[in-house]
């Protein structure tokens, strides 16, 4: 036997066990079925060795014993062993392999990461006893959560884990596999007769025909789907849960709330109608002595009090009432499968709801408890074999008795475990339970982002959309759409706690500020933007900027930028805000844009916003243009400025702006021709503003090769509005201006444009060769697609048409912006 193995089963059981939790040598027995002197015996074995210690504070009798640091070491260094016993049997075909099988503990090896971990290993055939029935014999084996550890084959130290996503090498053509993982797990369920043995290798495939798992079928009702498969889990009446996360909630119960009373408070609405029935139970609960008979005639007498003059029912009684159910409309009707919204009421009102639905209604109630008060008050209820499923959410507030499967949190979004017995963790991918009816799955659609919507709303253009999620979530957005712009605050409200999206959309104007601040870490990127810049919270505007559109961000700037002078103490909290992990970057990216390098008061913030920033940094283009707008990377103050940002450049990948942009200024500050493909890729990623002064020179440039019209086919650019920028205007890469000149271009120049064929880049060409072409030969400005009137900025201003406001409604904006703003100007001159 390979050094490092455990040689007993029982200690290897007992030592797997104990990873779980602590135990008692009872509770192993019991267990393990094993005879209490010989479990004892196995137990005080494994502390004499190290690898177990027992809890003795409590005294003897009953001692829990843990698994020490000694013990986790020595089950690894078992595993490690059994991987060197049977390495040899994985090869590319062989994807798993057995290494150990004790009882139900199953140690395994695998080559390439698993997308469940839930697994099915066939039998072989010497071991399925009846191949003829068609039925593939095997074990299903749930691996336990925790992360695998990969093993280097050639000397079995650990290695860096394999991806899903991890691309061929040369490696992985040969026939074994150079690292495996190891995995622990227990059998699940057992298909027709079968049992693993060591050294069994097998390919990680669902058994042919498919075959029902017994585990997970227990009702018609889908929770989810085992993680990373296909295979729905329909649990069993009676769940109880422990969901903190309103989300896991949500869905649990709209996959369970099929057919049901669900009790739940998730929607926060106050005003709620209730059978007048409760009253039954709810005096029954405030007067548990009173004799029957005076209970029924008090009960009696309220509920007419109630269902026809509530202002003559008693003070104190109304005040009670008050308090346990809050606004009600008391009704003469039965329970049906309907959501009952608990929001605001008390542990004893809903306790009095809860046994007037158990006693009278016949459905199965899910149940949503919002209260941390103890398990034992509402024991009698959890159990009641009405109860399809019992949800907590402040501690784990559940009954202990007979095993029932019992829901549990993980990390991950809406993925929950479920726990089927102490070491059985199924997790679980939630799913929405109820198929919406035929009308609610036609898909439809609405704008993808704030930026979408207020273009609909304020042009009713054609915007950017995306399709409408289905079931519920669906239906909400829907409605948050239509109520958009005006919204309806009460709805918002009750939307905002399980859907912030929703809420967002939905919110008056008056009440958007308030919202953000309470939901800004819950909201979506590209959502921001139905707040003003104006109304955000300073304390806010960095979170704000992080999902906003660079439109909204380059208005942020710009506040904050005004901020500064007349607020100054407002760098204080944003330096304050580069402590925090999560947004610090953010918060330096709002420094780096709002900070001026030529103040020396600034000097140092700014250089601890750039120690944070060049982590990751944000908004590149905005920080570089700021940052070089009043300084010549020329000059001394400009020339420390450029070469920490060149460093901060170096660690950018290829074709990064920040790094394009070095790459430029090293082309300025040498003197060196600026080669094709490096004008190419600046035009690819810089702004238009940052390279006008050199488009004239750069389309002459790319016209003059193959790659160079293939590049202008495929990339539009707004020519006519890059040529002919008012000279004199400040361009060129930040840190090194260049005024723009004169363009000097003709249309025998651009005879090129005439042989690029069809691509999204030919029409802006097309149009600046139809514009030269009418003016050299004294035709009439064509009237353009990009802009009606765009032929005339090719032509001397004095030649030209007056051109008012109405010229920024039609078109390309930024056409329309140079002819108002050039011929504006030349009037001013006089």
């Amino acid at each position: 036997m390979p050094k490092g193995t455990i040689r007993s089963a029982a200690h290897r059981q007992i030592l797997a066990w104990l990873r779980q939790g602590p135990s008692t040598v009872s509770e192993i027995a019991e267990h393990f079925e094993m005879r209490m002197p010989h479990a004892s015996l196995a137990c005080r074995q494994l502390r004499a060795s190290g690898l177990v210690v027992r809890d003795e504070s409590g005294g003897l009798r009953n001692a829990p014993m843990y698994l020490s640091q000694s013990g986790l070491d020595r089950i690894r260094e078992n595993a490690v062993a059994k991987l060197r016993q049977h390495a040899h049997r994985l090869d590319r075909k062989s994807v798993a392999c057995v290494l150990q099988a004790d009882a139900s503990d199953v140690l395994i090896g695998y080559v390439e990461p698993l997308r469940s971990p839930l697994i099915f290993i066939p039998a072989s055939n010497e071991l399925n006893p009846d191949p003829s029935t068609g039925n593939e014999g095997g074990v299903w084996v749930l691996l336990e959560e925790e992360e695998s550890e990969w093993y280097d084959l050639d000397d079995f130290s650990l290695a860096i884990p394999r991806t899903a996503s991890q691309g061929t090498t040369l490696q992985d053509f040969g026939q074994r596999p150079n690292i495996v993982a190891l995995a622990r797990g227990r059998v699940f369920e057992y298909t027709a007769s079968a049992r693993l043995v060591d050294g069994q290798v097998f390919s990680l495939q669902e058994p042919s025909p498919r075959v029902p798992l017994h585990r997970l079928n227990h009702s018609d009702l889908a929770l989810g789907e085992v993680l990373g498969s296909d295979r729905p889990y329909f649990p069993p009446p009676g769940l109880l849960g422990h969901l903190p996360a309103a989300l896991d909630r949500a869905l649990v119960l709209e996959a369970l709330g099929g057919g049901a009373v669900q009790i739940t408070d998730r929607f926060a609405n106050r005003r709620r109608r209730l059978p007048i029935t409760v009253m039954d139970a709810w005096l029954g609960l405030r007067h548990p002595r009173m004799s029957s008979e005076k209970r029924s005639a008090m009960a009696a007498e309220l509920k007419d009090q109630l269902t026809n003059d509530p202002q003559t029912v008693a003070t104190v009684l109304g005040r009670e009432l008050l308090l346990d159910f809050g606004n009600v409309v008391w009704v003469e009707a039965e329970w049906g499968a309907e959501v009952v919204d608990i929001y605001g009421m008390s542990p004893r009102g809903v306790e009095a709801l809860l046994l007037d639905v158990f006693s009278s209604s016949g459905l199965p109630v899910c149940v949503d408890w919002p209260f941390p008060e103890d398990a034992s008050e509402t024991a009698h209820l959890q159990h009641h074999p009405s109860c399809r499923v019992w949800l907590v959410r402040r501690g784990e507030n559940l009954v202990d008795g007979e095993e029932r499967p019992v829901l549990r949190p993980t990390s991950k979004l809406s993925v929950i475990h479920v726990q089927l017995a102490r070491r059985t963790l199924l997790p679980l991918q939630l799913k929405t339970g109820r198929t919406p009816p035929a009308s609610e799955t036609t898909p439809q659609d609405v704008p993808a982002d704030a930026t979408a919507l207020l273009q609909h709303h304020d042009a009713g253009k054609n915007v950017r959309t995306e399709t409408v999620p289905e079931g519920a979530a669906g239906r909400r957005l829907l409605k948050a759409h239509a109520l958009y712009p005006d919204g309806d605050e009460e709805q918002a409200n009750r939307w905002e706690g399980e859907d912030p999206l929703a809420a967002w959309i939905a919110s008056e104007p008056q009440h958007r500020p308030a919202r953000f601040l309470r939901i800004h870490q819950r909201l979506p990127h590209g959502w921001v933007d139905l707040i003003s810049v104006e109304d955000t919270p300073l304390s806010l505007m960095a979170l704000a900027v992080e999902k906003a559109s660079d439109s909204w961000r380059h208005r942020a700037f710009q506040r904050l930028r005004h901020e500064v002078e007349h607020s100054p103490t407002c760098v204080v909290d944003f330096l304050a805000g580069l402590q925090h992990p999560s947004s610090a970057m953010w918060y330096a990216t709002c420094l780096l844009t709002m900070l001026d390098p030529r103040q020396v008061d600034h000097r140092e913030p700014l250089a601890e916003a750039l120690e944070v920033w060049r982590t990751s940094p944000q908004c590149k283009i905005s920080v570089l243009t700021h940052l070089f707008t009043h300084i010549d990377g020329r000059s001394q103050d400009g020339q420390v400025w450029v070469e920490r940002l060149v460093a901060v450049a170096s660690e950018q990948s290829r074709g990064d702006v920040l790094r394009t942009w070095a790459d430029a200024v090293e082309t300025v500050r040498s003197g060196t021709p600026w080669m094709p493909e490096q004008q190419r890729r600046c035009m690819e990623v810089f702004p238009e503003s940052w390279w006008g002064c050199y488009a004239s020179e750069w389309l002459l440039t790319q016209l003059a090769s193959v790659s160079g019209r293939a590049w202008l086919r495929d990339h539009p650019v707004g020519w006519l509005a890059q040529l002919y920028t008012p000279a004199g205007l400040p361009s060129g890469v930040p840190g090194f201006p260049v005024a723009q000149g004169e363009p000097r271009l003709t249309s025998d120049q651009l005879i090129g444009v005439k042989m690029l064929g069809d691509g999204r880049g030919v029409a802006p060409l097309d149009e600046l060769y139809e514009a030269l072409y009418a003016a050299e030969h004294d035709l009439p400005p064509p009237s353009l697609d990009g802009h009606p009137h765009a032929a005339w900025l090719v032509r001397p201003v004095p030649t030209w048409p007056p051109f008012d406001a109405s010229v920024l409604d039609v078109g390309d904006s930024r056409i329309g912006a140079l002819l108002f703003a050039v011929q504006f100007a030349w009037r001013a001159r006089g």
